[in-house]
């Protein structure tokens, strides 16, 4: 039996609640993602404890103030969007009200930011993870790009000659 075969069924043997950890220290989006395609028993545990485990990841890729103020930021939006007045108007007691609320929550889930997790729903969680893949993505990209213009890259050619 090769190596590789002695490690997989040695995690496969995990119990649940160890293998849930390891998927809560996964340091980004691709890697769970290869991690839970990659095993029926770990998948089933992703599904099972999804919103803890999204969190975790994403907890892990961006930072935790990073993550809070990406979640409260959607948070804004999504109420602006679908705010009880018809248009965001700042002079609206509902919208005054909410602001208020909104600072006093954001505020005292500032100082313990791990214990949000229970507050948060799949759907935002997904769709921060959907964001957050495509902003990764892009900043990739630019930032390999940005380097092949750089004069130490073997690729550089410059543009103009003096």
């Amino acid at each position: 039996m090769s190596s590789s075969m002695s490690t997989q069924g040695t995690i496969e043997k995990l119990p649940p609640e160890v293998r849930l950890m390891v998927l809560e220290r996964i340091p980004d989006l691709p890697t769970l993602q290869g991690f839970i395609h990659a095993s029926p028993g770990d998948h089933a545990i992703y599904i099972q404890n999804r919103t803890k485990v999204l969190f975790s990841v994403l907890r892990n890729d961006m930072g935790p103030e990073v993550l809070l103020d990406a979640l409260y930021l959607q948070s804004v939006i999504h109420d602006v969007w679908f705010c009880e007045c018809s248009r965001p108007d700042y002079g609206c007691e509902n919208f005054k009200q909410h602001t208020e609320d909104f600072i006093r929550v954001y505020e005292s889930d500032r100082i313990n930011v791990s214990g949000i997790h229970h507050k948060l729903d799949l759907n935002c969680l997904l769709e921060l993870a959907r964001v957050h893949w495509i902003v990764h993505f892009m900043c990739a990209r630019y930032c390999n790009f940005a380097l092949s213009l750089h004069p130490m890259s073997r690729d550089y050619v410059p543009r103009y000659k003096r």
